[in-house]
């Protein structure tokens, strides 16, 4: 006679005969069950409470909060991978458990050609980046989880090559820097914002070698304040 093993899940009571329909959070004690259904929805509510994944019963830790994105890549939500004589080529997208798209990924012949982008669960960009021929070329971006852009290089074979801007959660510049093959090369520029005043806090510009720092210092209207400025060689 086979005897049926019967699970109950530990938060809504249910009672599930199939194990595809379970999961077992923690290993040493099968009352640690969770049907998927609500296994999804704790996840995701670990998500948008930006908390550590752990079983309700025991309170013992299951995963890291950057490692459950790997989790919602499961079978109930599988990706779209385009494959070509078996190598990976145009778009291959995973997604978050609820539907919103994870990761977009373009390939050429299993190399990365064109957009890798990947998103936050809130459906917002998280980071843009152009490839060419497996190589960082031309712009890339990256976002707050609020929709605002938070840095944008630009990349030539996978250096930074050209302007490179990082901005706050406010959308005000903080950081300006000229890359040439990966090393400055030109104007770099750091601001910091106070209540009263702008701050163009330093200017590196290299020249022969050698760079200097040019101190000044703005008012929020805008106007130069002359006595705090100058040109130091560092």
């Amino acid at each position: 006679m086979t005897v049926v093993s019967k699970y109950e899940c530990i938060i809504c009571f249910d009672i599930f005969e199939n194990k595809e329909d379970i999961k077992q959070l923690c290993k040493s004690s099968k009352e640690h069950i969770l049907c998927i259904h609500c296994y999804i929805s704790l996840l995701e509510n670990c998500i948008k409470q930006k908390r550590n994944f752990s079983c309700p019963y025991c309170r013992t830790r299951i995963q890291k909060l950057n490692e459950i994105d790997i989790t919602l890549q499961t079978s109930l939500n599988p990706p779209t991978i385009n494959k070509k004589d078996g190598k990976l080529h145009g778009k291959s997208i995973y997604y978050y458990l609820n539907k919103n798209i994870m990761e977009s990924i373009e390939y050429s012949s299993n190399k990365k050609h064109g957009h890798h982008i990947t998103y936050y669960v809130n459906g917002f960009e998280k980071s843009n980046f152009n490839y060419h021929n497996n190589k960082l070329n031309g712009t890339s971006y990256l976002y707050y989880d609020n929709g605002k852009t938070y840095k944008i290089m630009d990349y030539k074979n996978d250096m930074l090559h050209g302007e490179y801007k990082e901005y706050d959660k406010d959308g005000n510049l903080l950081n300006f820097v000229n890359y040439k093959n990966n090393k400055k090369d030109g104007l770099c520029t750091t601001y910091e914002y106070y209540e009263r005043s702008v701050y163009n806090f330093y200017t590196r510009v290299y020249e022969n070698k050698l760079y200097y720092n040019k101190v000044e210092t703005y008012y929020i209207n805008g106007e130069l304040d002359t006595k705090k400025c100058g040109l130091k060689k560092r």
